[in-house]
């Protein structure tokens, strides 16, 4: 019996995820492709197969897909940052509560660049497996941006 108690506790280490190495990968992803602008770490930090599912429920997929995304965002909000407030991580699932900051200088959306300084909430639930991003579901609060980019007017 204690030989098979010992063989579940070593399958039990060896499928369950490093929760802090899940957290650290996702926090690469801030920290190097989004305020240093690294596209280039994609390739290091996303599955290839990767997808995200936005608030509207569009699907993008891919690492190419990502880059061309995320290079979108960086022409109309260069200064873009994120800083992480609190990360969460259980089984292969992260979520990280972050503030975003940016100046609106280029087309975002159909709206015109302001010039305005946003500041918002995001949470990104984001899946790792096997020392990979698979997944992210990036929930930005769209009407705190949307209202600083005064595009009810």
């Amino acid at each position: 019996m204690n030989a098979t108690l010992n063989q579940s506790n070593l399958l039990a280490s060896i499928s369950t995820p490093n929760l802090e190495a899940n957290k650290q990968l996702v926090l690469r992803h801030f920290n190097e492709v989004i305020n240093q602008k690294r596209l280039d770490v994609i390739s290091q930090i996303f599955a290839e197969e990767f997808y995200s599912v936005a608030p509207t429920g569009a699907i993008g997929s891919g690492r190419t897909n990502l880059s061309n995304y995320l290079g979108y965002f960086f022409t109309a909000f260069p200064d873009l940052h994120m800083t992480v407030q609190e990360m969460l991580a259980e089984n292969d699932t992260v979520v990280a509560l972050v503030n975003v900051t940016a100046t609106h200088q280029g087309e975002f959306w159909g709206i015109p660049a302001t010039q305005n300084v946003i500041n918002i909430q995001e949470v990104f639930i984001v899946k790792v497996i096997d020392n990979w991003v698979v997944e992210a579901r990036p929930q930005p609060d769209l009407y705190a941006l949307f209202k600083q980019l005064n595009a009810n007017k």
